[in-house]
């Protein structure tokens, strides 16, 4: 019979040693794995994590940019303010962009760093502050109720102090309320007049 001749096979895995296998399948899953992370890091991650930063590029500005225009007397204020520009942001944000930005807050609000002592000189005004702020006033005997926005009852009763008005004894301030303590009825009646026309 015809002899036959036999050709070398190429090595198969089954043929290498067991820890080169091994070795083989790590590398293998390796490069899987990295090649994976890399597409997802090229196709669904870049998009979100830039949209991501260029809200809280286009947030921090438009703060910066409110606060150029005076101080803001609470957090509160200031998201209505985002708001109107189509920013919206929760609370937990918007501590952390007062904290990146290092914003100062005063008698009077949130300022830029630097502006606090102008602002409480400029824009502590009580006829201002009353304007933008105060929402209603009621007298109850020698008392008066006078409410605010929410956050804003505090810079507003201090400036109403610094008038040191001989009707008012002192002031008490909550987050939205104030109660004024006038010497008689008629002292807080007087009062009372005197802060309506400042909302008129």
């Amino acid at each position: 019979s015809r002899s036959r001749k036999y050709l070398p096979s190429s090595p198969s895995l089954t043929s290498l040693p067991r820890r080169t296998v091994r070795t083989v399948a790590l590398v293998s899953l390796l490069v899987c794995v990295a090649s994976r992370e890399k597409a997802s890091a090229n196709s669904s991650m870049s998009p979100c994590r830039s949209s991501w930063t260029m809200s809280k590029l286009s947030r921090q500005k438009a703060i910066l940019e409110l606060l150029d225009e005076g101080p803001v007397a609470s957090q509160e204020d200031l998201q209505k303010l985002l708001h109107r520009r189509g920013l919206d942001a929760g609370q937990a944000t918007l501590s952390r962009d007062i904290r990146d930005l290092g914003l100062v807050k005063s008698a009077v609000g949130y300022s830029l760093p630097g502006r606090e002592v102008a602002a409480e000189t400029d824009l502590h005004s009580v006829d201002r502050l009353v304007r933008e702020f105060v929402t209603s006033v009621r007298a109850a005997q020698n008392l008066l109720v006078t409410k605010t926005s929410i956050g804003s009852a505090q810079p507003v009763a201090a400036a109403l102090d610094e008038e040191n008005w001989p009707e008012a004894i002192g002031t008490i301030a909550g987050d939205d309320t104030i109660l004024i303590v006038c010497q008689s009825t008629r002292a807080a009646g007087r009062l009372a007049d005197r802060i309506q026309e400042m909302l008129a």
